[in-house]
């Protein structure tokens, strides 16, 4: 009997053991189903550091309630090199610890964010994440696929030390002030994105070139752009994408300066009296046109306008829907159109009835207007 419990009892622990081993390798097989996303998507360098947002997706039945997991992103170098970030540990439901929790049975989006000093090496490298499981006294070790590529390293090889003047004395006539501005574009593109455009860079050169227009004591003198291409990769290759981004950037800055005349324009007329900017308006058409034929026209303007986008409320009775025969001459919407617009607003009956004339002369004819009135009497 002893030694049939001593088998029993040996056995129910060898079982224990394998499914604590089982769950991790579980989390390490299915560890394919978490969905990364990587800011920005092409790590870049600046200011001499390489920084990184991750949000991963970790679905439901992955993270085992009594497993521990600590994360670490690695940019792996293509010369064998690697860097690793700090490292963050996640837990189950039933592990005792500080750190964030992960449900079993509902998907959770954890964050992770990070910064390492910039390498040579990190040019051509790819972002993995490696995992350290544990439970109890078992643990294993696995990786994730790539999830990024890096590093865009284009600022590093601008150099921004100014040069330093030597002279007899410290008196300047003329002082030189300087602006710059850094346009960041994805790997082998040449298209300037929309977060670029209103970057913090962008708008502090927008302010000073606004500033140098409207000071007295200032004069703008020319705006330069230079482009630059990694250096990874065939030459010729890298000179063309170098003179699109140029001719991007250039674009670019010729709109962004046209935009602001147009709100220096703008601006200035708000500053002006209400007569005297309709009376440029009235320049800018007829100078002959009397201020208040011009009021009366822009009042019909605007209401006509008001009236094309007005949205009805359904209308909860019935409705005699009167339509001109004569569409050829004066057509602002086809019949049927008009028709099947007021049956969309109505709750009740919609009845189409055809009057002489077109959109005017059904109004404007002798003739028109009595047969219109006796329909509009008729009930």
């Amino acid at each position: 009997m002893k030694r049939t419990l001593k088998t029993v009892a040996t056995v129910a622990l060898a079982g224990f053991v394998v499914a604590s081993c089982s769950s991790l390798n579980k989390m390490k097989r299915l560890e394919k189903n978490i969905a990364y996303k990587v800011t920005p998507e092409m790590l870049e360098a600046k200011g001499g550091q390489v920084d990184l947002k991750i949000d991963a997706t970790i679905p439901a039945k992955y993270f085992n309630k009594k497993v521990t997991l600590v994360a670490t992103p690695v940019l792996k170098f293509q010369n064998g090199g690697e860097k690793a970030y700090e490292p963050k540990t996640f837990q189950g439901e039933k592990v005792q610890g500080n750190n964030e929790v992960v449900p079993y049975a509902t998907e959770k989006t954890v964050n992770y964010s990070g910064t390492v000093p910039f390498e040579e090496g990190m040019r051509v490298s790819g972002l993995y994440v490696k995992f350290q499981g544990s439970k109890g006294k078992k643990s294993a070790d696995y990786e994730s696929r790539k999830i990024a590529d890096g590093v865009i390293a284009t600022a590093t090889m601008v150099n921004n030390a100014p040069a330093i003047a030597i002279g007899a004395d410290q008196f300047e006539r003329i002082t030189k002030e300087e602006q710059e501005a850094a346009i960041y574009y994805l790997i082998n593109s040449a298209q300037i994105r929309t977060k670029e455009m209103s970057s913090k860079e962008i708008k502090a050169m927008e302010k000073f070139i606004k500033d140098a227009k409207a000071a007295e004591d200032m004069e703008l003198k020319n705006i330069q752009i230079q482009s630059y291409a990694s250096p990874d990769g065939p030459m010729s290759f890298n000179e063309n994408l170098a003179n699109n981004r140029e001719g991007a950037a250039d674009k670019f800055v010729k709109n962004n300066m046209k935009k602001n005349k147009v709100e220096e324009y703008i601006n200035g007329l708000r500053e002006i009296e209400k007569e005297e900017r309709i009376r440029l308006y009235i320049n800018s058409v007829s100078k002959n046109m009397p201020i208040q034929m011009f009021v009366y026209l822009f009042d019909i303007f605007k209401q006509s306008t008001n009236g094309a986008i007005y949205k009805p409320i359904p209308y909860l009775g019935d409705i005699r829907l009167f339509i001109a025969e004569d569409t050829e001459k004066i057509v602002f919407h086809r019949s049927e159109e008009v028709i099947n617009f007021w049956r969309e607003n109505c709750i009740g009956d919609v009845t189409v009835i055809m009057i002489p004339g077109n959109h005017l002369t059904c109004f404007t004819d002798v003739n028109n207007i009595q047969k219109l009135v006796n329909m509009i009497t008729e009930k």
